[in-house]
């Protein structure tokens, strides 16, 4: 998922944030490939909220492409969209059109149902309004982040002041909140449209923002860097998890708003890679390696995914051999298709990014 998407162009990369990529794509693992009758409590817990794990990649996406703007607009005194666009492209469709092409040569022989509008939807990025297929429906989450690749970056050269740029985000943010819960009264709303899932990737823009140029050393302070500020999200997330099935009136939108902050506040933490026991943790080898294919991860891993609602349960959607296709195809892509198309781009533009972006 780009942060779905994890865009790596050189080693300079802060492994602290790879350690998040792998722990929101285990969540979707969790939720795509294991029964919630499990009875381990963990793997059940992690398999009914995968859903959470798609939130962190947002959060992580709007704070790393903003991260890589901020950086690129003080090396060079500006900021190219032009250029921007054309390294999205080159870290974005590659794997995408292989994963895509490969689905249209199993419908070809028979072994899915894929349809043309599909497939324009996925190369569109406009999967969260159109398509049917199963195996092209996580392609949503990809959508909705290339849609915000596409504004935001507009909106970066429109505004020059980084505290005009951030008070516009937090408007946005306020104003989205109760847009949220008035939409949260009908019950057949797509969950999936633009202006419902904008908020996590703006809020993980405006802790960018505040870090790098508005408020740094309040972000990069003691507090803020440290084990306290994550265990303190950690218990906003859990509250707000409590808080799912509450009626009072406007809690729904006030949680995940807050979820998205807390995920906020934990990006921030980690980017110091100072972090007590966190930190060495998400830096450990595996856990690296996990983040690092995890965008080709997640772009195959649905068409091994065993979902109820599937018309056609083939050997390869059953366990155990599923999530080891799964793994193979995704490291697979990353090897063969990621990095020589990241290698090509930044031999193209000659730049490398800490952020992995």
């Amino acid at each position: 998922m780009t942060c779905i998407v994890n865009k790596n162009e050189g080693s300079n990369r802060i492994p602290g944030l790879d350690g998040i990529r792998a722990i929101a794509i285990l969540m979707v693992l969790c939720a795509h490939f294991i029964s919630g009758s499990n009875s381990n409590w963990l793997i059940k817990l992690l398999a009914k909220n995968g859903g959470f794990g798609v939130e962190i990649f947002f959060v992580l996406s709007g704070f790393l492409i903003t991260i890589l703007i901020l950086r690129e607009e003080e090396k060079n005194d500006g900021f190219s969209i032009r250029i921007f666009y054309l390294r999205r492209a080159l870290r974005i469709l590659p794997p995408l059109t292989i994963f895509l092409v490969f689905l249209s040569l199993l419908n070809f022989v028979g072994g899915i149902k894929i349809t043309g509008l599909d497939i324009s939807a996925c190369l569109f990025f406009l999967r969260n309004y159109f398509g049917q297929s199963q195996e092209t429906e996580h392609i949503w989450t990809l959508s909705i982040e290339e849609q915000y690749y596409l504004l935001f970056p507009i909106l970066i050269t429109l505004i020059k002041s980084n505290r005009i740029r951030l008070t516009f985000l937090v408007v946005m943010v306020l104003l989205l909140s109760p847009w949220k819960q008035y939409c949260y009264s009908f019950p057949e709303m797509n969950w999936r449209r633009t202006d419902l899932r904008f908020e996590p990737l703006i809020i993980g823009s405006a802790f960018a923002i505040s870090r790098q140029a508005v408020f740094p050393k309040v972000l990069t302070n003691q507090f803020f860097s440290s084990a306290w500020a994550v265990f303190l999200s950690l218990f906003v997330i859990a509250a707000s998890f409590a808080a799912s099935k509450s009626n009072l009136v406007g809690i729904q939108s006030l949680r995940t708003t807050a979820t998205y902050v807390s995920i906020g506040l934990i990006v921030n933490a980690v980017s110091s890679g100072k972090v007590w026991l966190v930190s060495p943790i998400l830096a450990t080898n595996p856990i690296i390696w996990l983040g690092q294919i995890s965008y080709s991860l997640y772009i195959w891993q649905q068409l091994f995914s065993p979902f109820d609602n599937r018309t056609n349960l083939s050997w390869y959607t059953f366990s155990p051999q599923n999530i080891f296709l799964a793994f193979i195809f995704g490291a697979v892509s990353f090897y063969l298709i990621e990095n020589p198309a990241n290698a090509f781009k930044a031999k193209l533009f000659g730049s490398k990014s800490r952020t992995g972006q």
